[in-house]
Order: C-alpha cells, then structure tokens, then sequence
C-alpha cells in the first residue's frame, strides 16, 4: 500500500488547501501531456491522482487514516501484512452463464443421468 501522504509530500495533518496545492503542483510536472513518451511519468501521475482523490474527500481520508494506522501499527509489531482479496470479475461470470444458455455444460455431464 502506497503512503498518499508520501506521495503528495505532504504531513497528515495538511488542510485540504494544503492537499489541492500539492496536488497541482505535482499533477503539472508529471502530467504525461509535459512528458510525452515517459511510462514513468504516467505511473506516477496515476499514484498523484488516486492520492489526491482519497486524501481531499473527507470521508475517504478518515477511512484512509484509519487503515494506515492499523498497517503501521502490524509493520512496527512483526505481524504480516494481509493480502489484497481478489477481485470478482464480473465478466467471467457473464460467460459461464453463456456456457449453461449454449448447452456444452449439459453435454459434460450428458452421461452421468444415463447411469
């Protein structure tokens, strides 16, 4: 997990002036408009924008700040760090149903009612 606070280069306690003119700052020279053909720059420019879109909405920061404790506090005591879940793909689910609407799945098991 990325420190957004690292990333804006700002401390945790910043005012939301203070998060908005980070934020600009460092949006104008990583913008991959300013630096055509830089894949670093575009990693970077995304990390600036998910940091600013957590840290300037006030509800999204707390739950942030809530989390980083927490992670900050297992780094510091030796406890591993949990792993992301995965995600559902939503479209995968959309083609195995198309798998029961052509039949092939009924063909599989074909055999077994036979039994």
């Amino acid at each position: 997990m990325n420190d957004f606070y690292q990333i804006l280069g700002i401390s945790q306690q910043a005012s939301q002036s203070e998060i908005r003119t980070a934020y600009r700052k460092l949006a104008r020279q990583y913008h991959p408009d300013r630096n055509p053909g830089d894949p670093t720059c575009v990693a970077q420019f995304i990390e600036i924008n998910e940091a600013h879109a957590t840290l300037a909405d006030p509800e999204k920061r707390r739950k942030y700040d809530t989390l980083r404790q927490l992670r900050l506090r297992d780094a510091r005591n030796g406890r591993p760090q949990p792993r992301p879940a995965p995600q559902f793909d939503q479209r995968l689910f959309h083609q195995g149903s198309r798998v029961f609407q052509m039949g092939k799945f009924a063909d599989i098991f074909a055999g077994l009612s036979e039994a």
